[in-house]
């Protein structure tokens, strides 16, 4: 006997949707739960998180900011660099936060890293005209320093006669340019009025007053920290007063406190490569009465080997240049005095007179070799 099956379709359509409802339901209150639980269990571990005092590492080296960073579990960014002349390449200038703040362990701390004093060459004002040298040392960002002016055999009134520092010497932005203006001729056949020479580098000096006719007979060196070397601190005769043209002038010039005048000569080397061909390479020699002097100018055209002997003072740094930028750099250390050298400077007196023959016996000139800007 067959059985009959009375099927509700509309009714098991109903169940079904209602089963998929429920389902649908269940699992947005699953994750709804999920998440929460997800939330609260990051909140927990942020919250279980110490906090730690940001340290100061401004003006610190960006290695060992980051080790000391690292110590109290925090982190560095480096977000920006700047050109800044009080704080040496590659140290922190600022940072975010700033020191003394409680952060929590894992922080960041944002800083600024210093590229150093931007450096500029200084351009060649002598011979130009005064307008055209202010111009030339702003356009070089730079700044115009003191004025001076002169009489002068060669150079007509109103041009440069000299400048401090001196042309291509390496200085940072913003540094100040002295120079010295013609007044033009005047009659040098009997006297000449003394010009004023405090404050500027013996070598300018020097240069002055052999326009004048005039030359300089011997230098005293004195201490004076706070001045750069080689600059001129006191005059006989005195700015203003009539000398006979062809007349002497003694100068005392200021120095740094060391125990001897130590003269000595180095070979600077340096080896021009395949890489250099093409580029503007220039050797810059710095010691302890030189500031940036220029030993080499040229462009590279083929690999070669430079070697410069030079005679230095005291401890030495060469610098090597491509283009605008430091390719090389050396320091030649002291070397022990000789008894030659102890013999022409009393370590006891700074105030000694060195005399030019006594000192550089083969020619008064030699002034130029170490007495320079």
């Amino acid at each position: 006997m067959k059985k009959t099956f009375n099927i509700n379709l509309e009714k098991i359509k109903k169940t079904a949707s209602k089963s998929a409802l429920i389902t649908f339901a269940a699992v947005i209150v699953a994750g709804v739960i999920g998440t929460w639980s997800v939330n609260i269990l990051i909140k927990q571990i942020i919250h279980d998180r110490s906090e730690v005092l940001v340290p100061d590492i401004e003006g610190m080296p960006l290695e060992e900011a980051l080790e000391l960073l690292s110590e109290r579990n925090l982190s560095l960014s480096l977000i920006a660099r700047k050109y800044d002349p009080d704080i040496p390449s590659g140290s922190v200038i600022s940072q975010t936060p700033p020191p003394g703040l409680m952060v929590r362990e894992g922080g960041v701390i944002e800083t600024v890293i210093s590229s150093g004093g931007q450096v500029v060459f200084v351009p060649r004002v002598e011979g130009r005209v005064l307008r055209e040298a202010e111009m030339l040392i702003r356009q070089a960002g730079l700044q115009m320093g003191e004025q001076t002016r002169t009489y002068s055999r060669t150079v007509e009134e109103g041009y440069v006669v000299s400048q401090s520092p001196p042309p291509d010497e390496v200085v940072q932005g913003d540094s100040y340019v002295d120079i010295v203006v013609s007044l033009g001729s005047a009659d040098y056949d009997k006297v000449a009025y003394m010009p004023d020479l405090e404050g500027m580098r013996i070598r300018n000096a020097e240069r002055v007053l052999n326009e004048m006719g005039l030359r300089i007979a011997a230098v005293k060196a004195e201490i004076y920290e706070e001045l750069p070397e080689g600059t001129v601190v006191k005059q006989s005769p005195e700015a203003g007063v009539e000398i006979e043209t062809g007349k002497s002038v003694d100068l005392i010039i200021s120095r740094k406190k060391q125990e001897t005048l130590q003269v000595r000569e180095e070979i600077i080397r340096y080896n021009i490569t395949s890489e250099d061909i093409g580029s503007d390479i220039k050797i810059i020699l710095s010691d302890d009465i030189r500031d940036e002097y220029v030993l080499y100018e040229e462009t590279a055209e083929d690999v070669e080997k430079i070697e410069i002997p030079v005679r230095v003072l005291g401890k030495a740094k060469v610098q090597v240049f491509s283009g605008k930028n430091i390719i090389s750099e050396k320091i030649y250390e002291e070397k022990k005095e000789t008894e030659e050298y102890e013999e022409l400077l009393d370590t006891e007196d700074p105030g000694e007179d060195l005399f030019f023959e006594d000192i550089f016996p083969e020619d008064y000139g030699e002034i130029e070799e170490f007495f320079i800007e």
